[in-house]
């Protein structure tokens, strides 16, 4: 399957506020494959998944996506888009003894290597 079998979808996707990455990569995707989309947009993610339960349309998720633990739900690759990348953010002064845990938590979870980007 590809991104243009989907161009008489609605996609769900979170609102521009929640998160402009995901809506400029969105139309992007959808520019690239030949298609303007029909953008429902949802608050949050939770809503999202509500909205995706009820048949309310489609939606280009992250593998790491709460969508994806969801047995109401079918989880599919596209063909012609690629892994999002995924980052972390902390603040380099941060002394919390917890924060050395989880960036281990989160490389171990996302097969990855920490690096800094100065």
């Amino acid at each position: 399957l590809s991104l243009k079998d989907f161009k008489n979808e609605t996609f769900i996707s979170v609102s521009r506020s929640e998160s402009r990455a995901i809506d400029d990569l969105l139309k992007q995707e959808c520019q690239k494959a030949g298609f303007r989309p029909k953008i429902l947009e949802a608050p949050d993610i939770n809503s999202q998944i509500m909205y995706l339960e009820s048949g309310k349309g489609v939606s280009i998720c992250s593998i790491n996506n709460l969508a994806t633990t969801n047995k109401h739900l079918t989880m599919m690759k596209l063909s012609d888009l690629k892994p999002m990348e995924m980052v972390i953010a902390y603040n380099r002064n941060n002394v919390n003894p917890c924060l050395g845990r989880f960036i281990l938590s989160c490389e171990r979870s996302l097969n990855a290597k920490s690096f800094l980007i100065d």
